[in-house]
């Protein structure tokens, strides 16, 4: 007789918009919002988050491992999103020298005492008969709408635009970041679940019909589909839209289901896949 697991899903927990850097607990509308998407339940023994965890990764840290006690996860498996690279102060600038690229590495050295929390960064992970493979993406600019009005390159237009341009420090334009990671992306897919932030099909189909034509749209995806054709994976998990959204594609099951910030319409719904093992 097969078992099966349980898995919760999130993404885009934007832990410092919900409360203070410095709290060590989940707390607050936090705790509440999270109650009412995850269960107790001893079944349900992992848990998704498909990037943007925060933006001080201390926080995320303690927060994490608070989740994991609080609603008894055996495992937590998680990706960075762009709002884990970025440098908002000052003081993070110095902290980590102006470069994005020690954050990261802060992020990529973690390790919990209780080894529940594992940040993926291109690798497969098989954890009780499952193979997690998680990767963060990222856009390349392939599905142009169509040239913009004012002649700018795409480039140029990603740097008047997007956060990430004036956030993401010392490594290079958006295309330089996904010719680093989108190769991560293509050594996951022999994984029984994906887990990625940005998602690797066209915002027509990834997005809720109200971001399916922003001109920004093309940096929120990439072209991946090739890839998905190949794969045998029963899910994708993925983020950085925020809200909830469901669709099949090529036999893979993809959902994301996200937090988001608190100023924000809930679009999330409690959400819940099982894997026979």
């Amino acid at each position: 007789m097969k078992k099966r697991m349980k898995i919760d899903i999130l993404s885009d927990l934007h832990f410092d918009f919900w409360q203070k850097p410095n709290k060590k607990k989940v707390q607050g509308q936090l705790r509440r919002e999270l109650d009412g998407l995850l269960d107790k339940d001893p079944e349900v023994e992992v848990l998704i988050v498909a990037g943007d965890l925060g933006h001080y990764n201390n926080q995320a840290f303690v927060l994490l491992q608070d989740i994991a006690k609080e609603f008894n996860y055996k495992k937590i498996f998680c990706v960075l999103g762009n709002h884990d690279y970025y440098l908002i102060s000052k003081t993070q600038e110095h902290n980590y020298q102006k470069s994005s690229k020690n954050r990261e590495k802060d992020w990529y050295d973690y390790k919990d005492e209780n080894g529940i929390v594992q940040i993926l960064n291109g690798e497969i992970v098989e954890y009780q008969g499952v193979k997690f493979g998680g990767a963060m993406g990222w856009y390349d600019g392939s599905y142009m709408l169509e040239p913009n009005m004012y002649g700018r390159s795409v480039v140029q237009e990603w740097k008047d635009t997007m956060t990430d341009a004036r956030l993401i420090m010392g490594m290079g334009d958006f295309y330089d970041m996904s010719l680093r990671e989108l190769p991560k992306f293509e050594r996951i897919l022999d994984a029984d679940v994906i887990i990625t932030h940005f998602c690797p099909l066209s915002e027509r189909i990834a997005f809720q019909e109200k971001y399916q034509y922003q001109s920004a749209s093309k940096f929120y995806c990439f072209d991946g589909e090739k890839y998905l054709k190949k794969t045998n994976a029963k899910f994708l998990i993925y983020g950085h839209s925020h809200g909830h959204h469901e669709f099949t594609v090529h036999g893979t099951r993809c959902i994301m289901n996200a937090l988001g910030y608190p100023m924000e319409f809930p679009g999330y719904k409690k959400t819940q896949i099982t894997m026979e093992k």
